[in-house]
């Protein structure tokens, strides 16, 4: 009883679905049995192949009606050896309390606590790159400015995708779309916010199927409640417009949860608990980042 009112457990927390974790590829087991990136938290190193060909034909060859062609170009180089690489940051969550009234609850709410907030926590440093107010989180959505530390690539730049002026979100979303599948040529990963994807379903854009959401092509689509909206250049979304983003295969991993006992976690000069729970985790996506803006105010309407 407190003042006179019942205490009753609060109404079960249910957790966001279809967000960044959801089209991810959990690589925690792999690296962690592996003797050579189980300790990924310096950081890590991957280098993709990012697929580009191109075609050529026999020398030989003749076309009927049109004669010999000219002979094939010589056979150039179409990709190169890119590493790209990842740093780690830290998802926390911190409580003080008096030491009576939180003792027996305390490791059960320090815990709770971080499991609910993680994946949000999580999808907002991924997209503005930003850990304790610090651009320290590499790769990330929101940047125009590549980045490139002893031949390893943090950071790829944004690329825009020029649609012609302000256009959209089935228009938006089908160019990205459209400039991501021919950067990676292969499957991609979308990524969008709340309020884009409230639109791109209305639409029919977007379909769920077991947990996660899928374009017509079969391109997952990550929809982060902690995805900001923000442009490259770092501008904040609005009302009317926000910005949608492309990468290529996305894989995470992380660590096991931090948390202290409640005798760990004394302040001798306080005299009060102060509980700390964290989970470390990195990111990472190969070879393509494309951007897009997308204004929610335009009418989608269809030819006559």
């Amino acid at each position: 009883m407190a003042n006179g009112r019942v205490v009753v457990p609060a109404p079960a927390f249910t957790p966001s679905q279809y967000g960044l974790l959801s089209v991810a590829e959990d690589r925690t087991a792999i690296f962690d049995a592996n003797p050579n990136t189980s300790h990924w938290g310096a950081g890590i190193i991957w280098q993709p192949l990012c697929p580009d060909g191109s075609t050529t034909y026999d020398e030989c060859l003749t076309v009927t009606g049109a004669g010999a062609p000219p002979p094939p170009p010589a056979k150039d180089t179409t990709f190169d050896n890119v590493r790209q690489a990842a740093t780690p940051f830290t998802v926390y969550v911190r409580k003080d309390c008096s030491i009576p009234t939180f003792w027996d609850e305390a490791t059960g709410q320090i815990t709770e606590a971080l499991t609910e907030s993680e994946a949000f926590e999580v999808e907002q440093a991924f997209w503005t790159g930003q850990a304790g107010a610090q651009g320290v989180v590499f790769p990330h959505l929101a940047d125009d400015t590549p980045l490139v530390v002893d031949r390893d690539t943090l950071q790829l730049a944004a690329d825009v995708v020029d649609t012609g002026g302000a256009v959209d979100i089935v228009q938006a979303f089908g160019a990205l779309e459209q400039a991501a599948v021919e950067c990676m040529r292969g499957a991609v990963v979308l990524h969008v916010t709340v309020a884009a994807a409230a639109a791109l379903i209305a639409w029919d854009q977007i379909t769920a199927r077991s947990g996660v959401y899928y374009t017509a092509l079969g391109n997952k689509v990550a929809i982060g409640a902690g995805y900001t909206g923000s442009s490259p250049a770092g501008v904040a979304s609005t009302p009317a417009s926000t910005w949608m983003y492309a990468t290529g295969p996305v894989f995470y991993a992380r660590g096991p949860l931090m948390d202290p006992s409640p005798v760990q976690s004394v302040g001798l000069s306080t005299n009060s608990m102060e509980m700390l729970a964290e989970r470390t985790y990195v990111v990472g996506y190969s070879c393509c980042l494309l951007a897009v803006e997308t204004d929610l105010t335009l009418t989608i309407c269809c030819p006559a």
